[in-house]
């Protein structure tokens, strides 16, 4: 019976020991979960056919609604494009379309803060 209870004991140390590493390495484990098991193969590209416009526009420009971007990114911050002197990776990835609308659009350089959508963004990385 010793020889019983030596084993078990020695498989209940292992068990605990692989759990105390799963729970300590929980979130790499959850990342290879999601990034690998289940996931279908991506298919290739495949070329779509957009309709074309009309080569003459119906309506003068005078008459037409303007065109409006609105572009929301949520954590970028004003040094991650390059329009206002920074750029992603230390300048080194430039960003020269969003500098082009920029440069031609209206820049907004205050934010107001809404606290209820932080509190949800709280409320949901606790549970």
């Amino acid at each position: 019976m010793r020889r019983w209870k030596k084993v078990l004991l020695g498989l209940a140390a292992i068990a605990v020991t692989l759990a105390g590493l799963a729970y300590l390495n929980r979130k790499a484990l959850i990342l290879y979960m999601v990034t690998r098991v289940g996931r279908a193969p991506i298919a290739a590209n495949r070329p779509i056919v957009w309709a074309r416009g009309p080569n003459v526009a119906t309506v003068p420009a005078a008459q037409r609604p303007p065109n409006i971007i609105f572009i929301l990114a949520d954590d970028l911050g004003i040094n991650d494009i390059s329009t206002f002197g920074g750029g992603m990776a230390g300048g080194r990835v430039r960003t020269p379309n969003i500098d082009r609308l920029a440069a031609d659009g209206a820049i907004f350089e205050q934010k107001k803060k809404i606290m209820f959508f932080t509190n949800l963004r709280f409320f949901f990385s606790i549970l």
